[in-house]
């Protein structure tokens, strides 16, 4: 028995990596993107999202101009959407508006139809053509539901892709969806939680002896808008500070840093 059954649609410019996409979500393993999305492909997807199961209908559409005439078609009835680019490639984010102008045409004014901006191809560090920061100005400059970058090669981040538009379609009122949204939207920035982290470590060394687990998270969570309640950055932050803390720290334990 399912809590939902959504129909969602993944799109984007060819060769950004949809059609490893699914597979990784799929099986969490790596398919390389070599062969050519022809027209749509469809799969189907189980998971549980904050104690509710839901039935993912993935539609994955081939990004080549003459395949795009089937978007429309596909839309109708589809509850939310991923678009996917590759931050190599700033045209594949360019064209964003392309793609969404498809999408609105089809989607009536009172709809709730979640949109979340994919970055694909974050392991490719020494490539990036598009920064983070950029990602997210132009998600939220189009008034999307969110951005977040992943790697379908390593499967960074790609569970909370969908896991994110699944909380999104779930949502039952507006204050949910605003905080649901205001969590994916920074969800973006490794950089941003990276350097946000660094910032409170160099300020805490100076006038702390120790910081906890529980502060630093809190601390940042509130820095970076997080919603407080939203568990699924805690571990990252506290792992940053102890990566990032090796270079001014004593030790650490489970909990706690202590600074020299």
């Amino acid at each position: 028995m399912y809590d939902g059954t959504f129909k969602i649609i993944l799109f984007g410019d060819p060769n950004v990596g949809k059609k490893s996409l699914t597979p990784r979500f799929l099986t969490n393993l790596f398919v390389s993107d070599q062969t050519m999305t022809i027209g749509v492909d469809f799969e189907v997807k189980s998971l549980t999202v904050d104690g509710q199961k839901v039935k993912l209908q993935i539609w994955d559409f081939g990004g080549e101009e003459r395949f795009r005439f089937l978007l429309p078609t596909y839309v109708r009835g589809a509850r939310g959407g991923l678009f996917i680019y590759d931050i190599t490639n700033y045209s594949s984010l360019a064209h964003i508006d392309d793609w969404l102008s498809v999408i609105k045409k089809e989607i009536r004014a009172e709809d709730i139809f979640p949109i979340i901006v994919v970055g694909n191809k974050a392991d490719l560090v020494e490539e990036r053509k598009v920064s983070s920061a950029n990602g997210i100005r132009i998600a939220k400059s189009r008034n999307v539901n969110g951005f977040i970058e992943i790697s379908t090669k390593t499967g960074e981040n790609v569970e909370k892709a969908f896991e994110a538009l699944t909380r999104l379609m779930l949502s039952d009122t507006e204050s949910i969806k605003v905080e649901v949204k205001s969590a994916v939207i920074v969800e973006i920035g490794l950089e941003q939680v990276k350097e946000s982290v660094q910032r409170y470590l160099n300020q805490k060394s100076k006038t702390n002896k120790q910081i906890t687990r529980a502060s630093t998270i809190k601390t940042i969570k509130k820095s970076l808008k997080l919603a407080e309640k939203d568990k699924s950055w805690d571990e990252d932050i506290w792992s940053f500070a102890i990566n990032l803390s090796k270079s001014i720290r004593i030790r650490t334990t489970p909990k706690t840093i202590y600074f020299q």
